[in-house]
């Protein structure tokens, strides 16, 4: 038996600041929905523990479609599989430095 081709993905670039990251647009669609609140911090190092400066300039959040022919891979390498869910980061008191903050 053969499989029904896949539909193309449509893919999405969202600019963040001077980041440009692709993704599924659905996706990238509720991350620009989760930033609508959001505000840039500058974080300051004062005494053991960091301190959040929120920044008076708006946060510049783009959001374009982007085709699939405006997409390459470096060295025409195919496109990697992402794991389905991306792994927990270890909790602080876990880390081989200790618990610092």
């Amino acid at each position: 038996m053969s499989r029904a081709p896949t539909k193309p993905v449509q893919m999405a670039c969202l600019s963040i600041g001077y980041q440009r990251l692709l993704l599924p647009a659905d996706k990238a669609m509720k991350v620009v929905e989760a930033l609508q609140h959001a505000v840039q911090a500058e974080i300051e190092f004062k005494g053991h523990r960091d301190h959040y400066k929120v920044q008076d300039e708006p946060l510049h959040v783009q959001f374009s479609l982007v085709s699939q022919s405006q997409i390459s891979m470096p060295h025409g390498e195919p496109v990697k599989k992402t794991a389905a869910k991306p792994a927990l980061l270890p909790s602080p008191s876990s880390s081989p430095w200790g618990n610092s903050r």
